[in-house]
């Protein structure tokens, strides 16, 4: 598949998205300022349409832009306290992919690794829920820990058939149109940041921060990431920015796209994010360094000194955090720690040694101030919550992919979506990031395959 080929003005599936997004996204933050509670309502008239009308491309799009995303609303403004725009468009999702058909033998080993990692995700925090509800852990009963496993089932669950159904060329390019605007809906929402919460979305809007040494609190841009925070949504960025460098092709050929990744990049700057800012400067190294045209990699760099200088103001948190950011690794008064966190998960699991078998049955009060914080490494949280049992289930799809990589297809430039997922999960506790990076995945052409379609379709 070629990326520039789907997003494309000449393209009517992109045009219908472009209308899709727009109208929808409009319309719905207008419903959001009226009143949250009509939100999923219009939703739910506006999927129950596209399904009867037998439209599952764009239910797709849909479904995938919004995936990623924390629900706009508070669950108290759901339909009966359960029917958020996420659970109502993955219903429906699910529903229309029941009948498609792929052809046998379509599905790429990529494809099937990414489907496998989202059944490993669900399987961890479906089992996470049962095992609080067990010690009653984080005040989990098991009412609630059943509601929440079929609430993950019902977000998480047509994503694993959809990427099931990517073995149709169809289906993927639409699959790519809903990650496409998904990126530019995180963008528009996290510009907004400052003013979601008031406007009534549920969003912490921005993370204050304060950096030792310095007198002067600083925001970080949070958005409407789903499971994350500021780090995650940088990233989330990042690795976006890499899906599209991985296809060099299409990226020199799509202006649109290179517009997108200027405003992502500036996306980053808002989030403040270290982890996304040094994955971001390794993933433009790399690319230099090994992939793309002189021409790409000269409009790569006069793009990247144009928009550093038009959004400089934007970097001082950043910059301001990566100043401190020695200081505070080594300080017990802030919760970026991390190597002093990581020692203590440690201690704790040393002394339940139990939680390797299962995870922990212990609240873990590890704070320097004696308060819950996260590991801020997702494996050593997979270990509190579940044990070294589920962590080898991650860590063998790691493997699959490595070797997929290196041995099985040779794809060096599949490095820009993968590090800044290692990244995120070494110093970020939250799950948020995987749903895309499995789509990406899926979605992921090899530059032999991209050339090799591009020379048979100059030929017709």
């Amino acid at each position: 598949m070629i990326l520039s080929d789907w997003i494309n003005l000449k393209n009517s599936a992109f045009r219908q998205s472009t209308m899709l997004f727009a109208s929808v996204g409009i319309v719905g933050f207008l419903l959001v300022l009226i009143n949250a509670k009509l939100l999923p309502v219009f939703f739910l008239l506006i999927g129950t349409l596209l399904f009867i009308l037998d439209k599952k491309s764009l239910l797709i799009v849909l479904y995938v832009i919004y995936v990623p995303t924390n629900g706009l609303i508070n669950r108290t403004d759901f339909i009966f306290s359960l029917l958020g725009i996420q659970q109502i468009l993955g219903i429906l999702t699910f529903i229309s992919l029941l009948r498609v058909k792929v052809p046998v033998g379509s599905i790429t080993k990529l494809q099937q690794l990414a489907v496998r990692l989202m059944m490993v995700l669900l399987v961890y925090v479906s089992y996470t829920y049962l095992k609080n509800a067990m010690f009653g852990l984080q005040d989990m009963g098991w009412t609630d820990a059943f509601k929440k496993i079929l609430n993950v089932a019902v977000l998480y669950g047509p994503l694993v058939l959809l990427l099931r159904k990517c073995g149709s060329d169809s289906i993927k390019g639409w699959v790519l149109l809903g990650a496409f605007f998904g990126v530019i809906n995180q963008v528009v929402y996290c510009y907004l940041s400052p003013f979601l919460p008031g406007l009534g979305f549920y969003s912490q809007g921005t993370e204050a921060f304060f950096s030792t040494g310095l007198e002067d609190d600083v925001s970080r841009y949070v958005g409407i990431m789903g499971n994350g925070d500021s780090n995650t949504l940088g990233v989330f960025f990042v690795m976006s920015i890499g899906f599209f460098l991985s296809h060099s092709a299409s990226f020199n050929r799509s202006l649109i796209i290179k517009v997108l990744c200027g405003f992502a990049a500036v996306a980053i700057a808002l989030t403040a994010s270290r982890t996304a800012f040094l994955s971001l400067g390794i993933v433009g190294m790399i690319f230099l360094a090994q992939d793309g045209s002189k021409k790409v990699r000269f409009q790569l760099i006069i793009g990247a000194l144009l928009i550093g200088a038009v959004s400089s103001p934007l970097w001082d948190t950043l910059l301001t955090r990566l100043s401190g950011a020695g200081a505070e690794q080594l300080s017990t008064d802030t919760s970026g720690n991390r190597i002093g966190k990581w020692l203590l998960y440690f201690q704790h699991f040393v002394s339940h040694p139990l939680t390797f078998l299962r995870g922990s049955s212990e609240p873990i009060l590890i704070g320097f101030n004696n308060v819950f914080i996260a590991a801020h490494n997702f494996y050593i949280q997979v270990i509190y919550n579940a044990g070294l049992g589920i962590l080898a289930l991650f860590i063998m799809q790691y493997f699959n992919l490595f070797k997929l990589m290196f041995r099985k297809i040779p794809s060096r430039n599949l490095i820009y979506i993968v590090f800044p997922f290692l990244a995120i999960t070494i110093f970020v506790s939250d799950y948020g990031i995987f749903m895309y990076f499995c789509v990406f995945l899926a979605l992921y052409t090899t530059r032999f395959a991209e050339k090799q379609k591009q020379a048979s379709l100059n030929q017709v």
